[in-house]
C-alpha cells in the first residue's frame, strides 16, 4: 500500500480537524435548537453525549448550567462563561440569564449594571422590552431617576409562563416539583406567592415575551407529558 507524501498527509489532517469542528457546530446547533424548542428530555441525552469532546465548550457549559438544580453552581458556570467567552454567540444567553439571577437574588445593583450591558450589546434581542421593563422595576426599588432613554418604554412588556400547579401546602409542591424533573422538565421551579397571610407556592417553568409561544409550549408539555393541571399565565 502506497503511503501518502508528508504534505498530502498535513492536508488530510487539516480536512480531517475543518470536517471535526463543522461536525461540533452543526451538533451543539441543533442540541440549542431543541432547547429553544423545550425538548429538554433530548437536550439532557444530547449533553450526554457530548460530554467526552465538548464539555470545555462554551454552548455545552450553558447548558450544563440551565440544566443544574445548584442555583449556586449554575450562576458559577454563568460566570465562567462571562469572563471567557464574551465574543461567542451563546453570550446573549449567558447575559441574560445573569440579569435574571441578580434579579431574583434581590441583588439590584448588580443586575442593574447587567442589564445595561445586556441593552447596549444585544438591541435586536427579543429579550430587550423585559430588559428594560426590569431595569425600570429596579430603579423604583433603589429609589433612583429612571434615564430618559428607559422611560421611552410607555407599556411594560408582559412576560408570561407556564404553570405547572398551585399549591397551599409547601411539601406538596416540591412533591410536584420532584415529579416534573423526574419527568425531564427540569427547568421547573417553586414561586412562593403571599396573599394576606397565607402562603401559596406556584410551580412555573419558562419565561415568554409573546402569548402565543407560551401557549404553543403549554400545548407541546401537555402533549408530551399527559399534564392536565397547566396552564399560561402572567409572570407576576
Amino acid at each position: 500500500m502506497k503511503l501518502l507524501k508528508p504534505s498530502y498527509l498535513v492536508i488530510f489532517i487539516l480536512c480531517i480537524c475543518a470536517l471535526s469542528d463543522s461536525l461540533y457546530a452543526q451538533d451543539i446547533a441543533s442540541v440549542l435548537r431543541e432547547y429553544d424548542q423545550g425538548r429538554l428530555n433530548k437536550v439532557r441525552e444530547a449533553l450526554i453525549a457530548l460530554r467526552p469532546s465538548s464539555y470545555n465548550k462554551p454552548e455545552y457549559l450553558f447548558l450544563t448550567a440551565v440544566f443544574e438544580e445548584d442555583g449556586e453552581r449554575a450562576f458559577a458556570l454563568y460566570g465562567e462563561l462571562n469572563a471567557n467567552a464574551p465574543d461567542n454567540p451563546i453570550f446573549e444567553r449567558v447575559l441574560w440569564r445573569m440579569c435574571q439571577y441578580y434579579y431574583a437574588k434581590g441583588l439590584y445593583k448588580k443586575c442593574n449594571d447587567a442589564l445595561g450591558r445586556f441593552i447596549a450589546a444585544f438591541p435586536d434581542s427579543d429579550n430587550q422590552g423585559a430588559a428594560r421593563f426590569m431595569r425600570n422595576r429596579i430603579a423604583l426599588y433603589l429609589g433612583e431617576e429612571i434615564p430618559d432613554t428607559l422611560q421611552r418604554v410607555e407599556e411594560p412588556t408582559t412576560i408570561y409562563t407556564i404553570q405547572l400547579g398551585y399549591f397551599g401546602i409547601e411539601s406538596n409542591a416540591h412533591n410536584q416539583l420532584k415529579y416534573l424533573r423526574n419527568l425531564g422538565i427540569a427547568q421547573a421551579y417553586i414561586k412562593e406567592q403571599r396573599v394576606g397571610s397565607q402562603k401559596f407556592y406556584k410551580i412555573w417553568v419558562g419565561e415568554f415575551n409573546s402569548k402565543n409561544d407560551a401557549e404553543k409550549m403549554c400545548d407541546e408539555l401537555k402533549r408530551k407529558y399527559k399534564i392536565t393541571d397547566i396552564l399560561v399565565t402572567e409572570k407576576k
